[in-house]
């Protein structure tokens, strides 16, 4: 709902840290979302490798 900013303004922010809450308890499906907004900078600081290895993990 953050994310796309569905029924309220979109925030990268609280987007990425539910994302980070639920990529934690192993849904891959967060863990790829978070990966994208590490690759972006959108609601964290660009990493390319915190991407990676988000994107690792998801694999």
């Amino acid at each position: 709902m953050h994310l796309v900013g569905f029924e309220s303004k979109q925030d990268f922010k609280a987007a990425a840290e539910w994302f980070r809450r639920a990529a934690e308890q192993g849904l891959a499906r967060a863990q790829f979302n978070l990966g994208g907004l590490n690759e972006t900078g959108r609601g964290v600081p660009k990493s390319n490798v915190h991407a990676l290895q988000w994107f690792w993990i998801t694999a």
